[in-house]
């Protein structure tokens, strides 16, 4: 489990496709097709099992980005070109 290669992620200038692949055991999530994080029983207490509802926000607070609050002057703002939420078909 853990991070894994989001170190230097340029996440600004240009759109990037982000995913979240959930299954029993994990939760893991890829920036452009490289996976950045895994979430499974050994990083977090419970891997849900109960349905999820998606929120899209811009949110900045300085936990864990302490210097996101001092480095930036201006409004924040994302913008998002389209969501896809889809079940994986049964095998």
């Amino acid at each position: 489990g853990g991070r894994r290669g989001a170190k230097n992620l340029n996440l600004d200038g240009e759109f990037h496709a982000y995913a979240v692949e959930w299954d029993k055991s994990s939760l893991r999530y890829y920036v452009d097709g490289v996976l950045t994080n895994v979430l499974d029983r050994l990083t977090v207490p419970i891997v849900p099992r109960w349905p999820f509802y998606l929120i899209l926000n811009t949110e900045m607070s300085p936990f864990g980005m302490p210097d996101a609050m001092t480095e930036c002057d201006g409004d924040f703002f994302h913008y998002v070109d389209y969501v896809r939420v889809y079940k994986r078909a049964e095998v």
